[in-house]
């Protein structure tokens, strides 16, 4: 699809060699895929763990944050814990530091789950998701000076597909606003963000 939008044929599967373009956009494809992934909540992407017991090693931050816990290896990104919006954790490498703790239940963590390597990935299956990937794939492997018009494609498509996510879901407790408010933190960071 990326090819497709530069105006390269696109890959064919069954060829026994492929193109140097082929393998660039192949190359391209982790780095954009994971960049579209950090730009919004999405539903396909979030997945929930269980903390029940704390992490081995020695806790540096114990004068702030009592317990330390290990994140998941796919978690790209921490959303809360235990639906908490309010609730305080700071996130160091593989660790999650917070004051949180419940011997009994353990405590719950919402992530942004790397579902890169699913068999089944939104990135493949997911539309929108797809569009802003291979678009911003596109971005990353054109020329300097054609990367005006792929970053804007790229900005319109990301934005669709936020929207189409935060349709798709609604407040946890039957509210009719959407829960996620991922069009206006993309706007807000993209006027700071470097692009190459």
């Amino acid at each position: 699809m990326a090819l497709d939008i530069m105006g390269i044929d696109p890959v064919n599967y069954e060829a026994s060699e492929i193109t140097a373009q082929e393998k660039k956009a192949g190359r391209w494809y982790d780095r954009a895929a994971a960049y579209c992934l950090d730009q919004a909540d999405w539903i396909e992407a979030v997945e929930n763990t269980t903390f029940t017991t704390e992490a081995a090693g020695t806790n540096i931050y114990n004068d702030e944050w009592e317990y330390m816990y290990d994140l998941p290896t796919d978690s790209l990104r921490v959303l809360d814990i235990d639906l908490d919006a309010n609730a305080e954790y700071i996130v160091q490498g593989s660790k999650l530091y917070t004051n949180y703790y419940d011997a009994s239940d353990g405590i719950n963590c919402r992530y942004i789950k790397d579902i890169r390597a699913d068999v089944n990935s939104s990135l493949q299956y997911s539309e929108m998701m797809g569009e802003a990937v291979a678009t911003r794939i596109a971005f990353n492997m054109s020329k300097i000076g054609e990367k005006g018009g792929f970053l804007e494609a790229f900005n319109d498509i990301l934005i669709e597909a936020i929207t189409n996510n935060m349709a798709r879901e609604r407040w946890k407790h039957g509210h009719e606003e959407p829960w996620w408010t991922d069009v206006d933190r993309y706007h807000n960071s993209d006027r700071n963000r470097m692009y190459y």
